[in-house]
């Protein structure tokens, strides 16, 4: 779980693995904000090259978020807890022009202040965090070396303590572990 200190006074929070935050004046002169989680496609196999975007409501009365891959939790000034219900499910298309797709049912006033706000510098850190995600879901399909072969004239891995090419080298036997 990713905890994070909240600081309403800024417009943009976001840490090189976190969430974003990204906060507005709001009614009555109060600051809301959105809690922003990337979770960039890892698979190397999937043809599309797309960030799945959960995007969760604040309000200024937060002072630190608690993140994980099912959840996200508020705690607020008082102390008191709340798991976060998620307002907007959205997804930037990387290979179409960084579009943001959002479906019809997705609150319209928070997917165009997100819409505003992925220029530059958010979009910078949204690919950076794909390409390694990228790069660890490829590592992680790649197969694993084998291990080295043993040379004719070291120990066999028998533990007899003879040399591999007098002992069980190519005679067929099991070895014993």
């Amino acid at each position: 779980m990713l905890a994070l200190d909240v600081d309403p006074q800024l417009d943009r929070q976001f840490t090189r693995e976190g969430p974003v935050l990204l906060w507005r004046d709001g009614e009555a002169g109060r600051r809301e904000g959105l809690l922003v989680v990337l979770h960039p496609c890892a698979f190397p196999t999937c043809p599309d090259r797309h960030v799945d975007l959960h995007v969760y409501r604040l309000t200024d009365t937060v002072r630190a978020i608690e993140v994980d891959v099912e959840q996200a939790r508020a705690i607020h000034r008082d102390g008191r807890e709340e798991t976060l219900e998620l307002d907007v499910w959205a997804t930037i298309e990387l290979d179409r022009g960084d579009a943001l797709v959002a479906g019809p049912d997705e609150p319209a006033d928070l997917v165009a202040w997100l819409a505003r706000e992925l220029d530059g510098e958010l979009m910078v850190a949204v690919k950076s965090r794909f390409a390694r995600a990228r790069a660890a879901g490829e590592a992680a399909l790649r197969p694993a070396r084998a291990s080295a072969r043993i040379g004719r004239n070291e120990p066999c891995p028998c533990g007899s303590g003879k040399k591999s090419k007098r002992c069980c080298q190519g005679k067929g036997a099991t070895l014993r572990w």
